[in-house]
């Protein structure tokens, strides 16, 4: 099954570039909060790199957990 916008790439590849992405996002707007609020730039975005990845790991999982137990494939 190919991703929606790029054809012929593999999930695997859109899964990791989604994560890299996602992660660059939250870099950046750990960035921009540092620079608006006076702070440490790296440390803000180190700051909500770290929160926005520890909410998003528990989420995929119980995201899986829930596909396996509903027996849904495809997904």
């Amino acid at each position: 099954m190919a991703p929606f916008l790029i054809p012929g790439i593999s999930t695997r590849v859109a899964f990791m570039a989604s994560i890299a992405a996602t992660a660059a996002a939250f870099l950046a707007i750990g960035l921009l909060k540092g620079r608006v609020l006076g702070e440490g730039m790296l440390r803000s975005g180190a700051e909500t790199l770290a929160v926005g990845g520890g909410a998003a790991v528990p989420a995929y999982l119980v995201g899986t957990l829930i596909r396996q137990v509903a027996d849904v494939s495809g997904l």
